[in-house]
This record gives structure tokens, C-alpha cells and sequence, in this order.
């Protein structure tokens, strides 16, 4: 049962636990609400907040909302955790969902450019990407993907996405 003399005693705590529990709410039960269905975009980043906060409270001694901070973190973990090895869902505020196939290839573990052909994916990103593999991919690549992306950095750092 609530007590509301707690409540009144210390309003900015529970000020604070109500939104806590609100944002969580909000992402799992995502209405047909622009700001909120913004929000449930950034659900690991609000996952990683949850923690830090978890762990801030715990310094301040705030076991009640160290409490609701963790809790409210490990239920979006598990609701995160369906997500997992699924394609990538992109929400479209108008209501409806477009389904993305992103494949991701680690060049130094390929031996021939057949993953290409064979490759139904919408989007295709390479790491250890450098001017040798550039010249191999390009050419056939680019009549099936138009548009591609390069990130050169000194080292094995180095990925194409088209």
C-alpha cells in the first residue's frame, strides 16, 4: 500500500521515482505518441542512464530510488533482450514499421567475393576495409548497391557500408 505521508515528506524523491517508472512504462507500452515513440528509440542509451543513476543513488544512500533505478533497468534489459538477433525495426512515426537486413562482414576472415552475389541484405557493411579489397568489391558491388559509404582511419579500423 502507498503511503502518502512518505509522499509528502520527501515529494522530490518521488517525483523522481514516478518518472523513473513512467519512461520505463513508456518505452515497453509505446503509444501512438510522437514524443514517446522518439524516446523508445533511445531505449539502450536510457538503459545505460538507468544504471548510472542506479549507481549515483547508491552513493547518495538513496536505497528507495537505487531500487527503483536497477529494477526499471533490468525489466527494459528484458524487454530489450527479444530484440536480440532480430532485424533491425526502424520506427516510422506515421504507425508503421519498416524492416531493415543489415549484414555485417569482417574482410580478413574472407577468402572470395561470393558473398556478394549471393547477398539479399539492404544495407552491407565490411571492417578491415583498405584500398586492396576497394579495388576486388567495388566494380561488382556498385551495380547492385548505388550508394556507399567509406571510413578510412590509419590502422584496421577502416569499414564500407553500401
Amino acid at each position: 500500500m502507498i503511503s502518502f505521508r512518505r509522499l509528502k515528506k520527501h515529494p522530490v524523491r518521488s517525483i523522481i521515482a514516478i518518472i523513473i517508472i513512467a519512461v520505463t512504462v513508456g518505452i515497453i507500452f509505446t503509444p501512438n505518441i510522437y514524443i514517446i515513440k522518439s524516446l523508445s528509440v533511445h531505449s539502450p542509451k536510457i538503459v545505460i542512464i538507468l544504471l548510472v543513476l542506479g549507481i549515483v543513488f547508491m552513493n547518495f544512500r538513496r536505497d528507495r530510488l537505487m531500487f527503483v533505478s536497477l529494477s526499471c533497468c533490468a525489466i527494459l534489459c528484458l524487454h530489450l533482450r527479444a530484440y536480440i538477433g532480430s532485424s533491425l525495426n526502424t520506427i516510422n512515426l506515421s504507425g508503421k514499421s519498416k524492416e531493415i537486413s543489415i549484414a555485417n562482414y569482417q574482410l580478413s576472415e574472407v577468402n572470395n567475393l561470393d558473398f556478394i552475389k549471393n547477398e539479399s541484405s539492404d544495407i552491407i557493411t565490411m571492417l578491415d576495409w583498405d584500398k586492396e579489397w576497394e579495388a576486388k568489391i567495388s566494380p561488382t558491388i556498385s551495380e547492385i548497391y548505388p550508394y556507399s559509404f567509406v571510413y578510412n582511419e590509419l590502422g584496421l579500423h577502416s569499414m564500407a557500408m553500401y
